[in-house]
């Protein structure tokens, strides 16, 4: 308020003062009043439109790999209701180049209606190569794109990488040399997810990168890796809620520390690994209850994002 306006409000008569009062009051009260009811009515929106509404912001995730699904009707609608059944907030989507933008737009705008956020998914173990970053970079390029064209709501909210560099034969050989390129990668990633703007750089990452030194550096690959992204879900794969937990302990340690959000996982498809490792075969009852244990013990670290269940196509065919 300037000299002059103060001067006269001093001098004001005591109706017109207080007249003067209410006009300011209701001038910034009104739209006051206006956003905590819209803010209110938003949290009821998202808690009925299938997201997890929990109080500490928790989201159940899912990923679908296969991205042809979304060029049926039918199919896009199976998949949206599922995953609202399920509580999903968030679905990982491949990105195929093949499918048309037409159908990853129709997708979003429909899982946005039932309250769900759509990321893009996309990654090969050759990805950490020097000679291949061109094909992320890529990636991220189209993703920009696609986001540059589309309307809000039928927009990607962020981009998940899935590396896995430990799949190649060079890992075996040269070990130090491939987790040094596993970071330059990640490290690039960061800075091009940065320069589309608005999204949320994540990548899959295996459960035991906290049990290998980070090349050159006294911290582990886990930490190194992490401080590059804003969220990472773990492959915490194992078909008991303790056993998930104690593998996510130091990730969560690490992202309660440095801000890096963290999604533990559980497996429902079949694999060799050995029965512990995947819900595979059980009923959909028991995957909820061993997901409402780690939930309930998780949720009180500042980093837990919630739980990725791998994946769509495993977890539809479940047994209630």
């Amino acid at each position: 308020m300037n000299q002059k306006a103060s001067s006269g409000y001093q001098r004001a008569p005591a109706a017109a003062l207080s007249l003067w009062l209410w006009s300011r009051l209701h001038k910034f009260a009104a739209p006051l009043v206006a956003l905590l009811a819209s803010a209110s009515i938003l949290t009821v929106q998202v808690g009925l439109a299938g997201k997890p509404a929990s109080q500490h912001g928790s989201t159940k995730a899912t990923w679908l790999w296969e991205a042809e699904r979304l060029a049926d009707a039918r199919s896009r609608t199976e998949i949206v209701q599922f995953a609202k059944s399920e509580q999903v907030g968030r679905i990982f989507v491949q990105i195929d180049t093949d499918v048309e933008v037409s159908h990853y737009r129709q997708f979003i705008r429909t899982a946005a209606e039932a309250g769900i956020r759509v990321h893009a998914l996309a990654g090969a173990p050759d990805w950490v190569l020097p000679q291949r970053r061109h094909v992320m970079a890529e990636t991220v390029e189209w993703v920009r794109a696609y986001n540059r064209s589309a309307e809000g709501v039928e927009r990607f909210d962020g981009i998940q990488i899935d590396v896995e560099p430990y799949l190649l034969d060079e890992w075996k050989q040269e070990q130090t040399r491939i987790a040094a390129d596993w970071v330059e990668t990640v490290k690039l990633f960061r800075q091009l997810v940065d320069n589309v703007g608005g999204l949320l750089a994540g990548a899959a990452l295996p459960f035991w990168l906290d049990e290998l030194r980070s090349p050159g550096r006294s911290v582990t690959m886990a930490e190194t890796i992490m401080s590059e992204l804003d969220e990472v879900a773990l492959m915490t794969y194992r078909n008991r809620a303790d056993a998930v937990i104690g593998l996510a302990d130091k990730e969560l340690g690490i992202g309660n520390r440095i801000g890096t959000k963290v999604f533990v996982g559980v497996e429902t498809n079949r694999t060799d690994e050995g029965e512990h490792v995947s819900f595979y075969g059980a009923d959909s009852s028991e995957l909820n209850r061993q997901m409402a244990e780690i939930e309930e013990k998780l949720r009180n670290h500042r980093s837990y994002a919630g739980i990725a269940v791998h994946d769509y196509t495993g977890w539809s065919k479940m047994k209630p």
